[in-house]
């Protein structure tokens, strides 16, 4: 996955259907005990909502994507 300090402030694209795209900005990065990187936390940027979500969710998903799309 990414370092914390080159996630932070980077911009992503959730596509959950072909009406659903919603734009994100990560706002914080949370490290797990031994140092690697565990949760990040997305501000929407349309309602300034924040979801934490998985780091392994923003590399694996078909969902999500680098960018705003």
């Amino acid at each position: 996955m990414y370092p914390s300090d080159t996630l932070l402030f980077t911009k992503w694209t959730r596509v959950a259907g072909a009406d659903d795209t919603h734009y994100f900005l990560v706002v914080a990065c949370e490290r797990n005990g031994a140092g690697d990187l565990a949760k990040v936390t997305l501000q929407d940027i349309e309602d300034l909502s924040e979801q934490e979500v998985d780091c392994h969710e923003l590399e694996e998903s078909q969902h999500w994507f680098a960018g705003w799309r």
